[in-house]
């Protein structure tokens, strides 16, 4: 009997032993640390002449078009510059454009005839096809994307702005206007 005792306790020592020395491990810790994360800025201004003094995030482009007729514009030779520079740090940004708002919007017609086209200059003049109305370029969603892709952190880019009356305008359109047309302009991270 204490054999078998002895038998048993010694294969229970022998287990407890084993199993002992089985999670016995050293160990040591290293720590890593000083780790930040901060992310980027977008940003967009605009300005008439490119001129870093003169680029703002609100511009008032103080341009008013009197004495519009059928035929105004047709021949290209209404256009003003806007730039737009990305002031963003490290985004690529892909630039649309909304007219937001209007005095006389519900008042007349002329939101369906006035005509608006946004080029790169080097394209020269716009093709029929590049002009949108302004009720277009209102109720467009998406906005209407700006021509040249994205524009890059830092970088500023020329557009050409046309405005036309297209020669169907009607009479009923004689002594309207629109005034404080607003358009918005986002950049929008790039993929």
């Amino acid at each position: 009997m204490k054999k078998i005792f002895y038998g048993v306790m010694s294969l229970v020592m022998t287990g407890a032993i084993v199993t002992a020395s089985a999670y016995a491990l050293f160990s040591a810790q290293a720590t890593v640390s000083g780790i930040g994360f901060t992310t980027s800025t977008a940003g967009i201004l605009v300005s008439p002449d490119g001129h870093e003094e003169n680029y703002h995030q609100d511009f008032n482009a103080n341009l008013s078009i009197t004495g519009a007729y059928p035929g105004f514009g047709v021949a290209n030779n209404q256009k003003a510059s806007l730039w737009i520079q990305n002031t963003s740090t490290g985004i690529a940004m892909d630039l649309t454009a909304q007219l937001t708002a209007a005095t006389g919007w519900g008042d007349n017609d002329l939101k369906n005839y006035v005509q608006v086209a946004v080029i790169l200059p080097i394209q020269g003049v716009p093709l029929n096809g590049d002009y949108q109305t302004l009720a277009t370029w209102n109720t467009s969603d998406p906005a209407l994307t700006l021509p040249g892709g994205s524009l890059a952190s830092g970088d500023e880019r020329e557009f050409w702005v046309f405005v036309r009356l297209p020669e169907e305008a009607p009479d009923t359109l004689e002594n309207t206007s629109l005034t404080d047309i607003t358009f918005t302009i986002t950049g929008t991270q790039a993929d």
